[in-house]
């Protein structure tokens, strides 16, 4: 543990991405190895889990809308992801949660005079993170993984889709795949409503994430993960998507449609609808397997 913290008292100015270190003085808890945030035209918050575990594979973590780089150890469905990972005689992983803030979303828009987060998390998170992590963990690095839950979900499908050789598997939980927008039509927005069974009150949270991010129309669709797809060149690597029958954002049948789409550029795809549930329901021992099983 001294070493970690060492590290993070440590943190290099990245010369390309303007970033400066920037360390929080707040203890870690039981799970918790170590938080803290980077500057990057706004804070990059992280934290750090299970840093010391002798397992050589790697999740990075992308949570929900409102959330932080906390949530991940804030959500029963972890408790139920190591206890399925401990009935299979496997310790944790080294997880590293990220965080933008409450909204955000991996775009390959660039930040004012920045990179894009894309370009940022791929060309220098990923190598700063591991780079230092190896040097505590002294195992070598085996499957990099990648787990998003809604807007996280959404993101994760984005960096998949946009640099597919990046994690050996992505899991991406009730992923808020766009089909409405705020540029949208009052008379588009209400065929939603009615088609998808979307909660009419939450219409108007999904425009406000859009509304902060796309400040057109085109911005939109060049991050839009069907539209995407039609220029995809290289094979994906396996996904895992899940997703409640019942959700309440309205998102079943968009992530329905994404599964069969995928299909045709995957080596393996997992589709688990869980009947009768609402927004973001899962199976923790679900996605164990599927990160278990050795890849096709």
């Amino acid at each position: 543990m001294k070493v970690f913290f060492i590290f993070l008292a440590s943190l290099l100015f990245f010369s390309n991405a303007r970033v400066y270190s920037q360390t929080r003085n707040t203890q870690p808890s039981k799970e918790t190895d170590a938080c803290g945030s980077l500057r990057y035209a706004h804070a990059i918050n992280f934290c750090i889990y299970n840093i010391e575990s002798k397992n050589p594979d790697i999740i990075y973590y992308f949570h929900q809308a409102g959330g932080s780089e906390k949530s991940w150890i804030q959500k029963k469905q972890t408790f139920e992801f190591y206890r399925a990972l401990k009935s299979k005689n496997k310790s944790k992983p080294t997880v590293i949660s990220i965080s933008l803030g409450k909204f955000w979303l991996m775009t390959d828009l660039p930040r004012g005079k920045n990179k894009s987060l894309q370009s940022f998390f791929v060309e220098d998170l990923v190598p700063y993170f591991e780079q230092e992590i190896a040097k505590i963990k002294k195992v070598k690095i085996q499957n990099r993984y990648l787990i998003g839950v809604s807007m996280g979900g959404y993101n994760a499908i984005m960096i998949m889709m946009k640099h597919p050789q990046l994690f050996t598997k992505v899991v991406a939980a009730c992923p808020a795949l766009p089909t409405i927008n705020h540029f949208s039509s009052p008379a588009e927005i209400e065929k939603y409503v009615k088609d998808t069974g979307a909660d009419k009150r939450i219409v108007p949270y999904i425009l406000k994430i859009t509304r902060r991010e796309f400040k057109t129309i085109e911005d939109f669709h060049r991050n839009n993960p069907f539209e995407i797809f039609n220029d995809l060149d290289q094979e994906l690597p396996p996904i895992y998507l899940t997703v409640g029958d019942k959700d309440e954002f309205g998102i079943f049948d968009a992530v329905r449609n994404f599964s069969k789409l995928i299909t045709l550029k995957t080596s393996e795809l997992i589709f688990a609808p869980i009947a009768n549930g609402g927004h973001c329901s899962m199976s923790p021992e679900n996605i164990v397997d599927f990160l278990l099983e050795k890849k096709k």
